[in-house]
């Protein structure tokens, strides 16, 4: 069952005097949204708000979309900048690796796979005389390896697996004053990519509209 309902839009953004949206509030018999229900309402406004905007401010849209992406990825990546710059390599000799890992993953694993880190880590921070580039690249491979080992005995790892380890793996190479070699764990690494649909993120993924009575066709909101 599929109900629809006619609102005004500016009382929504105070852009536009009025605006017929199609709404979605029952699927299979079940009410999914209700119209006295706040947050609901708040929804459904979002969704005539972006449908409004796709058919009279296309092109704006997707502009101020694509510059609020640019303006979230440059904040984080000075974030980013300015956490790594302060992660020396005796930090990262007590630093929690792979904070993300849980349950799914075998405990066993867990453990390894920190320990690799560290050990890494407190190898390229021994005192004494500044290892070589060669000295420090063995290190590197060695952990890489370690994991290898790892996912060879538990096969553990697939794409999510694969992005912390080598973030993690990132912020050795660039403590130890290796900056330049990017993506130095592919080098080494035997695990591949598995295989996944990606799914675009954005504006367009947060809403649903039923395949039949939808008034716009060309919607990304289809």
């Amino acid at each position: 069952m599929v109900s629809c309902g006619r609102t005004g839009l500016s009382s929504i953004c105070g852009r536009a005097e009025s605006c017929c949206s199609w709404f979605v509030v029952c699927l299979s018999g079940s009410l999914i949204l209700r119209g006295n229900d706040t947050l609901d309402w708040e929804y459904l406004q979002l969704q005539a708000l972006m449908q409004w905007e796709w058919d009279h401010d296309r092109e704006g849209m997707l502009a101020r979309e694509a510059a609020e992406e640019e303006r979230i990825a440059n904040e984080y990546y000075a974030s980013e900048a300015k956490r790594r710059k302060e992660l020396t390599l005796d930090k990262l000799a007590e630093h929690r690796y792979l904070e993300l890992w849980e349950d799914s993953i075998p405990q066993v694993a867990i453990r390894q796979g920190r320990k690799l880190l560290r050990e890494a880590a407190k190898q390229l921070a021994s005192p004494g005389q500044k290892p070589t580039t060669k000295a420090r690249l063995e290190v590197l491979r060695k952990c890489i390896e370690g994991f290898n080992t790892l996912n060879a005995k538990y096969e553990f790892i697939g794409t999510a697996e694969r992005e912390d380890i080598c973030d993690d793996f990132d912020l050795l190479v660039s403590a130890c004053g290796l900056k330049n070699r990017s993506n130095l764990a592919d080098d080494w690494r035997e695990w591949q990519d598995s295989v996944e649909t990606a799914v675009p993120n954005t504006i367009a993924n947060f809403c649903f509209w039923p395949k039949q009575n939808v008034p716009h066709r060309d919607s990304p909101f289809l």
